[in-house]
């Protein structure tokens, strides 16, 4: 079994009183930005124990791109919920006519966007609090085991399958 540690650089911020860390690798690798909230810790290490990754976004650009983000996640938020409602309301008409066609079709593509807002709304409530924040100028480590080519982390497990930009960079810095 192959394992190594991977160091990934946190910058500390601070908001309402509290101390969080936000992953300074991989945001600008992600594809869909909103899920640099996932990339969001409330502790790291203060000592990198294995291969650290590099720098990739200051904390002034994560500041920025909180700020940015929360504006188009609201955005696509409405345009998710809106599409889910045109959707499950064709599809109520359709099965008061009794049309029993493509009833496991619907729910799957239902359960595709329902994920998807579930998501931006998770992300939105996350930036609205950190768009408010400031650096406090530390870096620290999380210090992420991969073994058999997936992150122990189940954030950073979540994202490989989820997202394609992030797959990308860490299978270039794990082979």
């Amino acid at each position: 079994m192959s394992r190594r540690i991977l160091s990934v650089p946190h910058h500390m911020f601070e908001v309402e009183g509290r101390v969080f860390w936000v992953d300074a690798h991989f945001p600008p690798y992600l594809s869909e930005k909103f899920r640099v909230s996932a990339l969001i810790r409330a502790e790291v290490g203060e000592r990198p124990e294995g291969e650290v990754l590099s720098v990739a976004i200051s904390p002034q650009e994560l500041l920025e791109l909180f700020r940015s983000l929360r504006k188009s996640v609201e955005e696509d938020l409405r345009s998710v919920r809106s599409e889910r409602a045109k959707k499950m309301g064709r599809w109520s008409l359709a099965r008061i006519l009794l049309i029993p066609r493509g009833h496991s079709r619907k729910i799957a593509e239902d359960e595709v966007l329902a994920k998807r807002e579930r998501e931006l709304r998770m992300s939105l409530e996350i930036l609205k609090k950190v768009s408010k924040s400031g650096h406090l100028g530390k870096t620290g480590y999380l210090n992420l085991t991969v073994e058999e080519q997936r992150p122990a982390d189940p954030v950073y497990s979540e994202l490989l399958e989820v997202d394609e930009g992030f797959k990308k960079r860490f299978l270039e810095l794990i082979q």
